[in-house]
């Protein structure tokens, strides 16, 4: 045998055995911390051996802390004015024996001061990540604030807590039945909210969020699906990036951000949307609609709003059951395809390279002032207009009607068409479209 080979045959025996010493947990490798921490790599996993601490209670307090690098935390309501905290330490490991000289290296430290009480874990730095899991079991007093974090694991409240602060970086969060704020910050994991009474501060990474009847939303979030539903005032999300957003039955839903696929259905008070490079999906809208997009395919379906501003570039717009007083629509390198039952005041639209279908009920009369510039105008409704051509330019004008209409397009064709409302009416496309 060459000398290379007896050193790889010496090599891999060493890290052979180095590597069972370090999964017994008889020595640490440094190589080895970044896997050490992944939740689901706890070895011997089946084969918890939990030691019980002593059970602390508080009378009175104010503020409880709880710092837990990896377990559980499960909060509910105390049914008297006494905060009480159980610490579980389970052990994973064949070897009760040394399952129990690891559990000795765990210390949990608790600190009282002046009605709040503060509990950590030691060591910080060398918390055997692989083999040891905390649960904390804890009631206390709607009236205690609470400060969480746990860096691998579950929180869980229910029915109790005020100024709710948590933050978790690989985990599920579950948060029911509180009339307090709630601020969280959620990394790599599920978070779900219900029946909250007061606001909430959320940012989530990673992350699935399913929220019901909530009082309000603030959310920051990116990477993650979310799923909303039942918030009575305002869902207001700040920054949103590379997200799936569905709202249902809310208040007033705001958005910022890009890369976000956008859904909503019935919502009450208006609706305020940034977006860019994905589609917005909307039905059951009432209250004013800003929208201000771009690369994104716009569907509104069953409108009814005092105003309409929309805002797009490079995608189409698709706006059908539209009831309003002013729409301003402005569509670049898109087509616009509207279909409104009755607008009171005014349509704005300022387009270029864009397809223009307005489709209203036969009975309506609108009043003109159409300059396009490069295009056809094609009039399938039942009422002729006086079409004047000037060049590349075409003009129509009438004196009378509501709405009145105002198009200025450049690079695109003006089609209209009268329909005749109907439940499950199909939208079929003119020829000239295809």
């Amino acid at each position: 045998m060459k000398k290379r080979e007896v050193f790889i045959v010496i090599l891999l025996i060493t890290f052979g055995v180095l590597y069972n010493l370090y999964e017994s947990g008889e020595v640490d490798i440094f190589f080895f911390d970044e896997c050490s921490i992944n939740p689901r790599g706890l070895v011997d996993r089946k084969h918890a051996v939990p030691f019980y601490v002593e059970e602390n209670q508080y009378t009175g307090i104010k503020y409880l802390e709880i710092t837990n690098p990896a377990g559980e935390v499960v909060i509910k309501k105390a049914e008297n004015n006494i905060t009480s905290v159980k610490p579980v330490i389970r052990v994973y490991h064949k070897n009760k024996d040394k399952a129990k000289r690891i559990r000795k290296e765990i210390e949990i430290l608790t600190r009282e001061d002046n009605g709040k009480v503060i509990i950590g874990i030691e060591p910080e730095e060398k918390f055997p990540y692989k083999r040891v899991r905390l649960l904390f079991e804890v009631t206390v007093p709607e009236k205690v604030e609470l400060k969480l974090y746990n860096a691998y694991g579950n929180i869980e409240i229910t029915g109790t807590g005020k100024n709710i602060t948590v933050n978790q970086r690989y985990g599920d969060i579950r948060v029911e039945n509180v009339g307090s704020n709630l601020k969280i910050h959620s990394r790599h994991g599920k978070v779900s909210l219900s029946n909250i009474s007061d606001a909430i501060d959320l940012y989530c990474r990673h992350s699935t969020l399913t929220a019901r009847s909530l009082a309000s939303l603030k959310l920051n979030a990116s990477y993650s699906k979310i799923s909303i539903a039942g918030v009575e005032n305002e869902t207001d999300i700040e920054y949103a990036a590379y997200c799936t957003v569905e709202v249902d039955n809310s208040g007033k839903f705001s958005f910022k951000g890009r890369q976000s696929r956008i859904r909503l259905n019935n919502i009450k008070n208006g609706v305020n949307i940034e977006n860019s490079h994905n589609t917005v999906n909307m039905k059951g809208i009432h209250g004013d609609v800003r929208i201000k997009t771009r690369n994104c395919r716009i569907n509104g379906d069953k409108i009814v709003c005092d105003n309409l501003i929309l805002k797009n570039s490079y995608g189409n717009v698709d706006l059908s059951d539209i009831t309003g007083k002013v729409l301003d629509i402005a569509v670049n390198n898109g087509d616009l395809d509207i279909k409104f039952n009755r607008v009171d005041g005014r349509i704005n639209i300022k387009n270029k390279h864009s397809d223009i279908l307005l489709d209203y009920p036969e009975a309506v009369r609108p009043m003109f002032n159409i300059n396009l510039e490069y295009g056809k105008i094609i009039n399938r409704t039942a009422v002729e207009y006086n079409i004047i051509k000037d060049q590349q330019r075409l003009s129509v004008s009438s004196s009378e009607g509501r709405p009145e209409i105002i198009i200025i397009n450049t690079y695109g064709d003006i089609f209209f068409r009268n329909f005749v409302p109907e439940e499950g009416e199909m939208k079929v496309e003119p020829e000239e479209f295809i």
